[in-house]
């Protein structure tokens, strides 16, 4: 398919348990084919776990010890949410893939955040205060999750260093599959809503996954579904979160598919300009 995948002498090296189609397994290849240059094998092992699950230990362990791994992949250091302008394989995989297996982006969310970790690390070895103000960060409020978090914003190429952020939605990853990933890995379902609707208010700007939870299909919904969570946001102590979370509700309302339809289907308004006598 590639060449560095040519130059393991043998076929295909995974079996696509995911089920992705060709184009997409593809564009993936490319992607993570960019760790060839610091090791062939490390890109075949990787993109076979991401695809079958196979050898989870081992990669991760090895990309999170590989200096220069988390560059190679696009990761600018410690700095997260930096983009390159144009179209590039990861935006294209994401615009492209169709995927409802929630361990199969579990996996890809992980190979991402284990690429970051030697970087991080040295950070945080010259650094140690960071680490608090990084935990106190967490959009999930968790550092277990810090790859769901990176997941999305490499999903849906969230810029964080551009006014105003800009991101493009990811139809694959909806509510629905993320509630999933979250029940898979032991977490409850209904922390999606509650990170949505209730982050952590920041002095300056907007929380950093605001965009992302703006454009994610399904999360109307999900606000339905986990009708008590809504309850306690709304009625949060602080004034400055209930009226973040009433007008965000409002924006993903108004751009949920239900909303547009009824938008378009709703008849004339009574209150139209009177008829000539």
């Amino acid at each position: 398919m590639l060449d560095w995948l040519k130059k393991l002498g043998r076929s295909n090296p995974w079996q696509n348990r995911a089920g992705l189609d060709e184009k997409a397994v593809g564009l993936l290849a490319e992607d993570l084919g960019l760790l060839e240059k610091l090791d062939a094998e490390l890109a075949s092992d990787t993109l076979r776990y991401v695809l079958d699950g196979d050898g989870e230990e081992a990669v991760l362990t090895q990309l999170a010890v590989t200096q220069g791994a988390g560059e190679a992949l696009g990761f600018r250091g410690p700095v997260l949410g930096v983009r390159e302008k144009g179209e590039t394989p990861r935006l294209l995989f994401f615009q492209r893939v169709r995927c409802e297996k929630p361990d199969f982006f579990i996996r890809l969310g992980k190979i991402y955040d284990a690429a970051t970790r030697a970087k991080q690390s040295h950070l945080l070895n010259q650094l140690p205060q960071l680490a608090t103000q990084i935990a106190q960060q967490q959009t999930f409020g968790d550092l277990r999750l810090s790859w769901l978090e990176l997941l999305l914003i490499e999903a849906t190429q969230l810029n964080l260093h551009s006014w105003p952020r800009s991101c493009h939605p990811c139809p694959a990853l909806n509510a629905e599959i993320v509630e999933a990933m979250l029940k898979m890995e032991g977490h409850s379902p209904e922390l999606l809503v509650r990170s949505a609707f209730q982050p952590q208010l920041q002095r300056f700007g907007g929380p950093p996954l605001e965009q992302v939870f703006t454009g994610m299909a399904g999360l109307a919904g999900a606000a339905v579904r986990h009708k008590r969570v809504m309850e306690e946001v709304l009625t949060h102590t602080d004034f400055r979160q209930r009226v973040y979370a009433l007008e965000h509700s409002r924006v993903i309302e108004c751009r949920s598919p239900r909303s547009a339809r009824q938008q378009r289907t709703a008849p004339p308004s009574s209150e139209g300009p009177r008829a000539r006598r």
